[in-house]
């Protein structure tokens, strides 16, 4: 149950980074429900939405997907190097759609509000630079780590290209010679001796004749 609901959480802040990283338009606005962030038309903008509602998703999107990058061992480096680029597209958009609120002259998004908001993202910042730090190397060491990926992946699929087992009698066979049975070795040989004793036998008779 813990492990559905991690992904679960993973999901949405994946989403909202998404949203994130659209391309901005004046035409929108960024809202927030509790950890989702949305894209909602002007128009139909509530104006008593207050900027404080953006804190928490905000927070909670870039904290959560910083400390999969930083804690999780079974991403691959590519993966974690994708999802810093995707958090550095998506600092100037979000400061754009922040802004949007202080040039609607709301009366809610007062001065303390402002200070809050940007202890926040000036957190977010920090830490990115220091994952970013922790995480990214230079392209010389990178060709390696792409290919160590490239192999831990590999075996991963791997198993169910293994037909034979280490101790398969089928180990000996010669290439070019196809066995569809293990049983059809045994017959065979064993046919293979019953002509050879034949024709032992009749040479004999030959001979005695």
């Amino acid at each position: 149950m813990e492990i559905l609901k991690d992904k679960l959480i993973t999901s949405i802040a994946i989403e909202n980074l998404k949203i994130l990283n659209e391309k901005y338009t004046n035409s929108l606005s960024l809202i927030g429900d509790n950890n989702k962030l949305s894209l909602i038309e002007k128009d139909n903008f509530d104006t008593l939405c207050k900027l404080d509602s953006l804190e928490y998703p905000i927070y909670f999107t870039y904290h959560h997907l910083l400390d999969i990058i930083s804690n999780n061992k079974d991403i691959s480096y590519r993966i974690k190097k994708y999802l810093l680029e995707k958090i550095d597209e998506s600092f100037d958009n979000m400061v754009d759609y922040i802004d949007d609120y202080y040039d609607t002259g709301d009366s809610n998004n007062n001065e303390n509000n402002n200070d809050t908001l940007n202890q926040i993202l000036t957190g977010i910042y920090e830490k990115y630079d220091l994952v970013e730090e922790n995480t990214i190397y230079n392209p010389n060491i990178e060709r390696f780590i792409y290919l160590f990926d490239d192999l831990v992946d590999a075996f991963k699929t791997s198993n169910k290209y293994l037909y034979f087992s280490y101790f398969s009698p089928l180990i000996n066979v010669e290439p070019g010679i196809f066995v569809e049975d293990e049983g059809d070795c045994d017959s065979s040989s064993s046919s293979d001796d019953e002509e050879s004793e034949d024709s032992k036998s009749e040479d004999e008779r030959e001979k005695l004749d």
